[in-house]
């Protein structure tokens, strides 16, 4: 988990831009919200939700998010694919 220091606590947060690298939230809420990553450390959501919110990737997470996009247009279709499998059922074999 992260440090004290990174650790946000008990916060709403309503219709902003948060960046999330390198926290970690815990029992947040955040409504209307635009949600930034950009390939830092990463985030971690405990007991937290988000309603309506976007997610932008920004710098480095933008970089790889454009990278798997262009190796699916470009035929490596299976191998995204099976890492997009692999995050929505985190307990199978990595691809």
């Amino acid at each position: 988990m992260a440090s004290d220091v990174d650790c946000v606590r008990d916060r709403n947060f309503t219709r902003e831009a948060v960046v999330l690298d390198g926290k970690t939230f815990v029992n947040c809420r955040f409504e209307g919200c635009e949600l930034i990553y950009s390939g830092g450390r990463p985030f971690v959501f405990k007991n937290t939700t988000a309603d309506e919110c976007t997610m932008s990737f920004v710098g480095r997470a933008e970089n790889t998010v454009q990278t798997l996009a262009m190796m699916h247009r470009f035929g490596m279709q299976a191998f995204v694919d099976d890492m997009f499998d692999f995050i929505r059922n985190p307990g199978r074999p990595k691809p």
